[in-house]
């Protein structure tokens, strides 16, 4: 199962229940119910990583960081 990097789950309090709760997409804002079409085959899918195909994720602005390596074992995060 992929799920897709960008897709939140919302809980709407202790005791409410899975059908009342949501995701949100963090690239468009879009919030989805738990039983969404779209979140089921595409956003979190069973299987595969059909959230690659998504047209929000595809054109996803690129990050403005990136990752260099100072020594052997250690990462810093470095701004564009």
């Amino acid at each position: 199962m992929a799920r897709c990097y960008y897709l939140d789950y919302i809980s709407k309090g202790f005791l409410s229940s899975y059908d009342n709760d949501e995701y949100v997409c963090k690239l468009c804002g879009k919030h989805f119910a738990t039983n969404d079409p779209q979140v089921k085959y595409t956003c979190n899918p069973d299987y595969g990583e059909e959230y690659k195909k998504c047209p929000v994720y595809q054109n996803r602005p690129e990050p403005n960081f990136f990752w260099k390596k100072i020594d052997n074992s250690t990462l810093s995060c470095a701004a564009r």
